[in-house]
This record gives C-alpha cells, sequence and structure tokens, in this order.
C-alpha cells in the first residue's frame, strides 16, 4: 500500500505490506438509497456540431442550450422557462516580495461554469428562497461547476450535459419548497422574480449574433507575465531594503485575464475579453509604544495586455510606496492621539475610501430572501428604504459605467444589457437602486448593472461611482469652517484625516499580526461598518491660530452608514478610490464564489467633507 496517513501535523505518506487475510465474520450495511436519478436526456452526441467549430466551447454551449430548452423536462413537471450558461477562461499570475527578496511566485488556470435555470413562471419562480430544513437548497438559479480545461468539444459538451441536469433537478426542488412555504406565508414583494431585459433603450447596442467570426478575439496571457510579474514585485518591495523602523513589508502583483462567455435561452450571446491588474504594496511598522501601524496603498487597473507589469510601472509604484513608508515612519514617531469626540475634515482621499465602504451595499437593489427559518437575520434592516435619506440634500451619487477606461467600465453588463447612467441617490436621498433583470422597488427592470466574477452569477453591483455636491468649499474654507465649529463648542481643536491605514486580507498579514489588537481593524472585511477603516495620517488642527500636529494611536469608532448624514460640506477636489466590491451574503446565496478575484473591480471620486461629529478612542495595545 502507498498512500497518506492522518497526524496531528497533517498527512504524511507511507507504505505497507501485508498478505492476504481470511475474517472469521465481518458485518455490513445495506448502503442508503440514493436520492439523485439519473440525468433525464441521453449523453450529447458529440461527432458534430451545429455551429462554427471555430471556437469549441461556444459552439459545446450552443448546442447543449438548444437541446436542453427543448428536450429538458421530468415528467409533468414545469420545463425551464428561462436558462443561461456562464463560462470564463481565466489565467491568473501572482508574485509577491518582500525587501527585494521573492516570497510568492504562481500562475493559474481556471474554468468556472454557472448554470442558470428558472422554473415556474416569471412572476414566481424557483428563485430567492431559502429552507431551514434543506440548508442551500432553494436559494437562487444558479449552480457552479469546475469543467476541464481542454477546448474539447465533446468534453464541454459531457460538462454542460451533467450539469444543465442537476441545475434543472434543483430547481424543481426550490420552486416546490417555495410553492409550499406561501401556502402559509404571505409574500409581501409584489414584483415579479424575473423580468425581460429592457428593449426600449437608445442605444447603439444589439445582442452579439452566435458566429465565432463575429465575436471579439480571445484575450490570452503574455508569454514571461509570470516573471514580469515577479521581477515587478521584487524591484518595488526594493525601495524599502535597509530602511529602519519596519517591522514587516510586502508587495503583491496578479495580473489576470478571461474570457467571459455568456449564453442564454432568449439568444444573447457574447464572448467577453478582460484583463486586469491588482497591486497592493504595504509596510508596518512599530511605535515606541508597541502598536503597529500599516501604511501602502493599492492599484485596480487595466494596463497594456501586452506588457502588464511594465518597468515604467515599476518606477512610478516605487516612487509611490517610498512615499508611503515616509508617511508610515512620520506617524510612527507622532505623539499618541486622546479620546476625541467632534467635528472632523476628511480630506478627499480618506473621503473617498469612506464613500467606498459604506454606499456600495446601500445602493444595489436586492429583495428579502423567502425564509421558512424561524431565526432567520434580516441583515438588511439597518439600511436605507427606498426614498429615504442617506445623504445632505447638497450630495448626489451617480453610477456611471459608460466610463471604460476604469476598471469598473463595461459596454454592457452581464446580462447582455446596455448599461444606463443611474442617479442612486439625488438630493441626499436613495431614488433608484442599482439593478439586474432581478426587479426591486424602485427599480422594475435592469439598469444594466449585473456583474458576475469569472464564471459567477450576476449580481447588482457598482462599477464607476461620482459622488457629487453643490456649493463645494475650497480646503482653505473647509479647515476655516472646521476651526469656526470648534471655537463655537470650546474645543481647543478639530480632527484633519489625511488618510487610512491599508487594509488587506488575512494573507497579507504575519502571524504576529494576527494576534496583535492594534491591527485587527485593518483586518476587518469592508461593508457597512467601515470596521477596517483606521486614522494613519491624523492631525489636529488648533482652532486659534489653525497650526497642525500630527497624533496617532487613535481608533475610529463606530463609522457607520448614518454617520454620512451628519456632513456639513464638501470640498471641490476629488479623489480617486479603487477597490473591490464584495456582494453581501444575501446576494451569494446558493452560488458557490469560486474564483481567482479578490470580487468585483469598482471605482469611486469623492471630494473631501466635513462631518459635525466622529468619534476617536484610544486603540488596543499588544501585551
Amino acid at each position: 500500500f502507498n498512500g497518506y496517513c492522518g497526524a496531528e501535523s497533517g498527512y504524511i505518506p507511507v507504505s505497507a505490506v501485508a498478505p492476504s487475510l481470511l475474517i472469521s465474520e465481518m458485518e455490513v450495511q445495506k448502503k442508503a438509497r440514493s436520492y439523485d436519478r439519473p440525468p433525464l436526456l441521453a449523453p450529447p452526441d458529440d461527432s458534430h456540431s451545429s455551429h462554427d467549430s471555430q471556437d469549441p466551447v461556444l459552439a459545446a454551449m450552443q448546442d447543449e442550450m438548444q437541446r436542453s430548452t427543448a428536450q429538458l423536462h421530468l415528467g409533468d413537471l414545469e420545463r425551464p422557462y428561462y436558462m443561461e450558461y456562464r463560462l470564463a477562461d481565466q489565467q491568473k499570475v501572482e508574485a509577491a516580495a518582500s525587501q527585494g527578496a521573492q516570497t510568492e511566485y504562481s500562475s493559474q488556470s481556471y474554468r468556472p461554469l454557472t448554470v442558470g435555470v428558472r422554473v415556474g413562471d416569471p412572476q414566481l419562480d424557483n428563485t430567492n428562497f431559502a429552507s431551514a430544513a434543506e440548508p442551500g437548497v432553494g436559494t437562487g438559479a444558479n449552480e457552479q461547476f469546475t469543467i476541464s480545461l481542454d477546448p474539447s468539444y465533446p468534453a464541454l459538451r459531457q460538462d454542460l450535459w451533467i450539469a444543465s441536469d442537476q441545475t434543472y433537478k434543483r430547481a424543481l426542488s426550490s420552486l416546490a419548497g417555495k410553492r409550499a412555504y406561501l401556502q402559509t406565508a404571505t409574500r409581501e414583494d409584489p414584483l415579479p422574480d424575473f423580468v425581460k431585459a429592457p428593449t426600449n433603450r437608445e442605444t447603439n447596442f444589439a445582442w452579439i449574433a452566435p458566429m465565432a467570426g463575429k465575436l471579439p478575439p480571445r484575450i490570452e496571457m503574455p508569454p514571461g507575465t509570470a516573471e514580469a510579474c515577479a521581477t515587478m514585485s521584487r524591484s518595488i518591495s526594493a525601495r524599502l531594503a535597509g530602511k529602519s523602523n519596519l517591522r514587516d513589508t510586502s508587495v503583491r502583483v496578479s495580473v489576470e485575464s478571461a474570457n467571459q462567455y455568456y449564453l442564454n435561452s432568449e439568444g444573447a450571446t457574447f464572448r467577453s475579453p478582460r484583463h486586469m491588474r491588482t497591486l497592493r504594496a504595504w509596510a508596518t511598522a512599530t511605535t515606541p509604544d508597541g502598536q503597529r501601524l500599516r501604511g501602502g496603498f493599492a492599484i485596480v487597473d487595466r494596463p497594456d495586455i501586452n506588457a502588464p507589469c511594465a518597468e515604467a510601472d515599476a518606477r512610478t509604484f516605487g516612487d509611490r510606496f517610498t512615499q508611503s513608508y515616509d508617511e508610515l515612519v512620520a506617524a510612527a514617531h507622532a505623539p499618541q492621539g486622546e479620546e476625541y469626540v467632534g467635528p472632523v475634515l476628511v480630506e478627499a482621499d480618506a473621503a473617498a475610501e469612506i464613500f467606498a465602504t459604506l454606499l456600495p451595499p446601500t445602493i444595489v437593489g436586492r429583495k428579502a430572501t423567502l425564509t421558512d427559518n424561524p431565526v432567520a437575520i434580516d441583515s438588511d434592516r439597518d439600511l436605507p428604504s427606498l426614498n429615504g435619506r442617506v445623504l445632505p440634500s447638497s450630495f448626489e451619487v451617480i453610477d456611471d459605467p459608460a466610463a471604460n477606461a476604469l476598471p469598473g467600465g463595461v459596454d454592457f453588463d452581464d446580462e447582455a444589457v446596455p448599461p444606463s447612467r443611474v442617479r442612486v441617490i439625488e438630493k441626499g436621498i436613495l431614488k433608484r437602486p442599482l439593478s439586474n433583470r432581478v426587479p426591486v422597488k424602485g427599480s422594475p427592470e435592469s439598469n444594466g448593472h449585473a456583474r458576475a466574477q469569472a464564471g459567477g452569477a450576476a449580481l447588482p453591483s457598482p462599477t464607476n461611482l461620482i459622488v457629487e455636491s453643490t456649493g463645494g468649499l475650497s480646503d482653505a474654507e473647509l479647515k476655516d469652517r472646521l476651526r469656526a465649529l470648534c471655537r463655537e463648542r470650546g474645543l481647543p481643536y478639530g480632527l484633519l484625516l489625511r488618510r487610512f491605514q491599508t487594509a488587506g486580507s488575512v494573507e497579507d498579514f504575519s502571524p504576529e499580526d494576527l494576534t496583535d489588537p492594534s491591527m485587527e481593524a485593518t483586518m476587518g472585511g469592508t461593508g457597512r461598518g467601515g470596521a477596517a477603516l483606521q486614522p494613519l495620517s491624523l492631525w489636529k488642527v488648533y482652532a486659534d491660530d489653525g497650526r497642525e500636529e500630527q497624533v496617532r494611536g487613535l481608533q475610529l469608532t463606530d463609522l457607520r452608514l448614518t454617520a454620512l448624514k451628519t456632513i456639513l460640506a464638501a470640498g471641490q477636489e476629488k479623489a480617486l478610490y479603487q477597490g473591490f466590491y464584495t456582494p453581501p451574503p444575501s446576494f451569494t446565496l446558493g452560488v458557490l464564489a469560486v474564483g481567482l478575484s479578490e470580487g468585483l473591480p469598482f471605482t469611486l471620486t469623492a471630494p473631501a467633507v466635513l462631518f459635525d461629529e466622529l468619534e476617536f478612542r484610544p486603540q488596543r495595545r499588544a501585551p
């Protein structure tokens, strides 16, 4: 025998030799009956394709879609009224380095497939229901699978056949559970579960005809990309080699390229080539009294696909990393701040990060999930209702997907619907949520904001958010307003927040960081609470003469969406935020969140803002 043996330290290889054995007695039990039915349709005929075979992926999707919509059914139960396939050929290279030395280097290929099946009718179908009796069943129209990487038509047809069969059967089970639940429960939302794609838009977009010759060319990762990313990570991280006052540093560069395929039973088809680069650079310093501060920056962009890790970019990012180091060291040597409650001026860079953290979960449209679980918690209970106030009346928020130069920009969304420029918030009031083809209050049809991670389900998502305010003040006027507020309230100083510490995922932290109280806040996820937003560059602005004095060690407490209502004024100049939006758990029910990317990229521009009142408290320190 050659295999592995489990041990406290993990699995270890083991081999053993033994003769045949005659055992006097052994008890066996009958295997439990499986409730899985065999596939409803016969295996696909892969001898030929009825479509142009220049792209076997698209040909397999089209042939199996045609067969499934025509033949897939179980007895007298409903046939699918809508189906979709979403597949991504994805490649990712990633490299990390610290102080000029390589720490990680990897290259991955991945092909996720999501199959969507809706049974019933658009008014009431199998989606948007979660059963306590069958966790994970009845929560959505989509199931995700991992399929063969080879461009083999027969293998792809086989994968699509099995995936379509499983998703259809699960959809039937979901619909039965939902109908049973509604026998004794009231459906408060009168909107249907699904709507047709809008057709009255003034746009030159047309669904792409299902012929490979009319599709845009596939995108491929250029040879040498992995080596170039590794070189870039070493070059940037070497800028801090030998620098004093540092505990840890890291530069992580990743480049992703994907060919996203989409096909639905209504005839919409596209193949969309996409690429993206993510760079995170950070350093950690320890203060004289043992606190840890984390500075750095993150970039999400679309570089030249032929040179995604160019030397010129490495020099630019290296200069920025050096500036981040100088800012970090200055903060580490600043005196400890005191507890503070009062007006706070937040410069544009930090303000954009606040808006990017708090706004996206607020402005995406979602239906309340039906559930028979009596202890289910409404995760949206603290979100404003449609026509509820989010910001002061001088503010509006727009999402403009047509700004293609930015990472979130699109020509059409991931349900093949042309995007609209949406005025989400008008005069501070939430008016029009971002939506896909699942209608919600305020958006009875899709406004072209369905977006999917590679191979995943398409969910409402921001693309390029623009926060605007009338009557913007200059930087000097904002500072004068801050000082005046302090004098009115008898405060010796107000606070000026220029930059937050760099937040990150667990992979970006050392083992010591994971147990340090002063670092735990920067590991918090972004969302409505904003727990990950903790100050790095924080300054006292004295009310009498306007002089500035840097402080550290203060934690911004309880930053919630309601804090945005207390904004008193906004600036004129704007800053750009680039990051990722992660849909809330209520969106991803029944959809396996598998993929190589961190979320859906989006951008946000916003001005500096003056808050009427925020609270800061001293951070906990490591023992």
